[in-house]
């Protein structure tokens, strides 16, 4: 009997050594012969592109179809009026030579989001860089803080635009122009504002880890059975067994993740990816600001042509116009004569040249901030005390030390231990033991 209580878990163990299979060249099964999929992704990618490009032109910025009436010779402007017979000619070319044809229209329906969650991240892959991954994971926290805020304020800027472009009451245009002006302001504010804060993503990443390994889930993965545990058995089953070196396997394997993911954030705090990042929000308040000012000075051309000497009201001049008042430039094919579109073109010099000071302000700060940021080294000391309990954890579960347990796995040749090994191997040298 004390021999028994003598005995550890690990002298429990009931676990014969894997053996490796030689590997075999998969054979194409009858249910995906004949089915091309590189020649699906190749058509998806082609008329995805088209599709989705004639969709948002034709719905929000350019009549697609005369200007393809235009573009063509006369004897083939049929192809625009006839176009659903033309798509209806394709779809029977595609179910004639191709297997399962729908779902190169699957494709195309869903290409935005095959874009988002296949495009990105296998070309995020080919880089085989985590600061890349990083970065967009930041673009992708951004775009989706204080989203619901965002879904109004993108509902408002589109009514303000529709209203400038499609009613000819003037009391109309300018209540959609002053809300334009309202929308864009704000905008400028906001960006400044949060470009000189640490990064909305980087503060949320020891709270995430916390709740990913305080979560239930979790710690069914990482915990032993109490069966298992209190077993007073001479040897467990070969189930036990492989129940326990699994929790082994997934409580090493997040231990390692933790101190990975310190470590990459540490890499990403050093880098200069800071300045790319916010050199990206500044050139998107640019477009913002062009786009917005061509429709206020389109609103005020609307409400009185007189306020502007022009060759031509096509709205691509007033892009043009818009873009160069941004840096005190004039046009000859649009020219500001009257009293308001004088106004709003030197207040538009003023934003240009003081939206170039602010990012140079920017920048200064932003070099600074990447190495006394005491928000980001938080985050980042955070995340390795996560590492710290879970080895804590590991230690009391599973009587042995993180390192101990590695060497044990070892000896077992388990299915995750390669992978652990990987990420470890990514490591400086005892990293978790620097963090100490």
């Amino acid at each position: 009997m004390d021999d028994i209580k003598a005995l550890t878990i690990w002298d429990k163990l009931q676990i014969e050594k894997a053996e490796t299979k030689p590997k075999t060249t998969d054979k194409v099964t009858g249910k995906n012969k004949g089915v091309n999929y590189k020649a699906i992704s190749q058509l998806g990618d082609v008329f995805g592109v088209t599709f989705w490009f004639y969709v948002i032109f034709q719905v929000f910025f350019y009549d697609v179809d005369s200007f393809l009436k235009a573009l063509l010779p006369q004897n083939l402007d049929f192809i625009v009026d006839y176009k659903f017979f033309i798509f209806l000619t394709i779809t029977a070319l595609f179910a004639l030579f191709i297997k399962k044809y729908y779902l190169i229209y699957l494709y195309i329906v869903l290409y935005p989001l095959v874009v988002i969650f296949w495009k990105f991240p296998k070309l995020i892959y080919r880089f085989k860089s985590w600061l890349l991954f990083l970065s967009v994971i930041e673009v992708i926290s951004s775009f989706f803080y204080k989203f619901k805020f965002k879904i109004i304020i993108t509902t408002i800027t589109l009514f303000g635009l529709l209203l400038v472009v499609a009613f000819n009451s003037k009391p109309v245009i300018v209540f959609a122009c002053l809300t334009l002006i309202s929308v864009l302001l704000f905008s400028m504010v906001r960006t400044i504002y949060l470009s000189f804060r640490t990064p909305v993503f980087l503060k949320f990443h020891a709270r995430m880890i916390e709740k990913i390994r305080n979560s239930n889930m979790a710690q069914k993965l990482i915990l032993i059975d109490d069966k298992i545990k209190k077993s007073k058995a001479r040897k467990l089953t070969k189930e036990q067994s492989t129940t326990f070196l699994t929790n082994v396997q997934t409580g090493l394997l997040f231990h390692r993740i933790i101190y990975f993911w310190a470590y990459q954030l540490e890499k990403y705090r050093a880098s200069k990816i800071s300045f790319i990042m916010s050199g990206i929000s500044y050139i998107w308040l640019y477009i913002k600001l062009v786009v917005f000012l061509s429709f206020i000075n389109y609103g005020i051309y609307r409400i009185n042509p007189a306020e502007f000497t022009l060759s031509s009201d096509s709205f691509i001049y007033f892009i043009n116009y818009s873009l160069n008042s941004l840096l005190l430039n004039e046009t000859s094919q649009l020219l500001a004569s009257g009293n308001i579109s004088v106004f709003v073109r030197i207040v538009s010099g003023m934003i240009g040249i003081l939206l170039l000071a602010v990012l140079l302000l920017n920048f200064l700060y932003v070099a600074k901030q990447s190495k006394d940021d005491k928000e980001l080294a938080k985050a980042i000391d955070d995340i390795k005390n996560q590492g710290k309990e879970l080895e804590l954890q590991i230690k009391d579960e599973y009587l042995v030390t993180a390192e101990e347990a590695v060497q044990k796995l070892q000896e077992f040749k388990t299915g995750l231990l390669s992978l652990i090994l990987l990420i470890s191997s990514k490591l400086p040298k005892d990293y978790w033991r620097q963090s100490d």
